[in-house]
């Protein structure tokens, strides 16, 4: 079982780099655009069946404190990492004054 998350963490954001696989498809990697610190609030869990076989999805809000700057804005092809944890960004919520942000999020693993 994974351990719990803590409530303050330092996030990694990644981006998508596709590469030819030369067989006229391509290969996903990712590559770090740099750290972030967000507030990880737990929001549910659901266990859809997926080919008869069920699986977990657990969803959470991760809060930024702030704007992170130019080009450092969490996008929803991105994903955060926090150790061997990978949230896919499925959401960007900016607040009223454009002070912090709220992404929605959904915790892995993916393929």
């Amino acid at each position: 079982m994974a351990r719990p998350l803590p409530r303050r963490a330092r996030l990694t954001l990644e981006s998508p780099v596709r590469s030819p696989d030369g067989g006229g498809g391509h290969v996903l990697a990712w590559t770090q655009e740099g750290q972030l610190w967000g507030r990880i609030e737990p929001r549910g869990a659901a266990e859809p069946a997926l080919a008869d076989r069920p699986t977990a999805r657990l969803t959470h809000r991760i809060h930024l404190a702030r704007e992170p700057g130019p080009g450092r804005r969490p996008r929803t092809d991105q994903r955060l990492t926090l150790g061997a944890r990978v949230f896919a960004i499925h959401g960007v919520a900016e607040s009223p004054d454009g002070a912090s942000l709220t992404l929605h999020v959904e915790e892995g693993p993916f393929s």
